[in-house]
């Protein structure tokens, strides 16, 4: 209930998760998922457009100017991609639904570095992630601060962005609590959680507002991530997001992929459709259907404890059996 009412009572906080369990942000029947899908807004067309612009020129445009980065070697991947052999293909992969994978090759040791993006006909949505794959004989050199999310988000004027974003879980009155804040050029917010819990203290969701528009981002289930909002200008703003403390090297034949990035573009004065946007693209690309029907779980459990090794396994798949005969 206070998840529910800190939504009510702070709109601009981007809460998916919660969104998804405590209903529509109205506070309709939160078992009514098809009702739920149906209550969000309709894509508008800019919105569309605007995700499909970020889809052609940051992730399938030139080298120069992908939203991504990583270090190989040493040097940065702005550095090497333009020189590296590109090869781009694409399928359908639904209706209205396109995947675009764009690769790069290191002539010389081999590494291949794939974005895979994916983007809808009529959504406000695209969502990508890298993979690596070292296509040598030999191991590769450092591959270190991969960052599927790397770039400078323009805004059309010069006004304030305000970053809105929640707390996370810290077993206490703060938990879940929404948090705004305005990014002055000279600003710089890092968020990462603790331990791997990839929900406590700062949830992996956030909207940001430029008055007139803006994005709604999201980190995939990624333990450790880390993301940074940094001033740029009067007129932009750096954001970056991925693993925290990427550095490895990959043997011959192995492969690695980084946590999936979310962005859904949205219009207007009010945040909160970003947050509807965003639940709407959630429910409908990534939440279980049963014959077409959101599946919305009837019961929410949680256990304190651990086994004696320290994991929280056994604890939570031991009670499934007598949740199951309950229903």
């Amino acid at each position: 209930k206070r998840e529910r009412d800190s939504m009510r009572t702070r709109a601009s906080s981007l809460v998916p998760v919660l969104a998804l369990l405590s209903g529509s942000a109205d506070g309709g029947d939160p078992a009514d998922g098809d009702r739920l899908v149906r209550r969000d807004p309709v894509c508008r067309p800019g919105e569309a457009e605007a995700a499909a612009a970020w889809a052609r020129e940051r992730l399938a445009g030139p080298a120069a100017g992908v939203a991504f980065s990583f270090i190989y070697g040493g040097r940065p991947s702005r550095e090497l991609l333009g020189s590296w052999e590109r090869r781009e293909s694409a399928r359908e992969i639904g209706p209205g639904r396109r995947e675009t994978s764009v690769s790069y090759r290191d002539p010389r040791t081999g590494l291949v570095c794939t974005c895979r993006s994916v983007t809808s006909s009529d959504g406000p949505d695209v969502e990508w992630r890298l993979a690596f794959e070292n296509g040598g004989t030999e191991d590769t050199p450092v591959l270190e601060r991969i960052e599927p999310l790397d770039a400078a988000i323009a805004r059309p004027e010069a006004v304030p962005i305000t970053l809105h974003r929640s707390l996370g879980d810290s077993n206490s009155s703060d938990s879940f609590r929404p948090v705004d804040e305005v990014l002055t050029p000279a600003a710089r917010v890092v968020l990462a959680p603790a331990g791997g819990r990839s929900s406590e203290p700062h949830m992996p969701f956030f909207n940001l507002d430029w008055r007139t528009g803006g994005v709604a981002l999201a980190v995939g289930w990624s333990g450790q991530w880390e993301a940074e909002f940094a001033g740029a200008g009067d007129r932009a703003v750096s954001v970056r997001a991925g693993q925290q403390l990427t550095r490895l090297r990959l043997h011959p034949g192995e492969s690695i992929r980084t946590p999936r990035i979310l962005a859904v573009f949205w219009e207007g004065g009010d945040p909160l459709r970003g947050n509807h946007l965003m639940r709407r693209t959630i429910l409908e690309r990534h939440a279980p259907r049963r014959d077409g029907v959101p599946v919305v779980a009837p019961i929410c459990a949680s256990v304190n404890d651990t086994d004696p090794d320290g994991t929280y396994e056994g604890p939570h798949v031991r009670p499934m059996k007598a949740l199951a005969e309950r229903g």
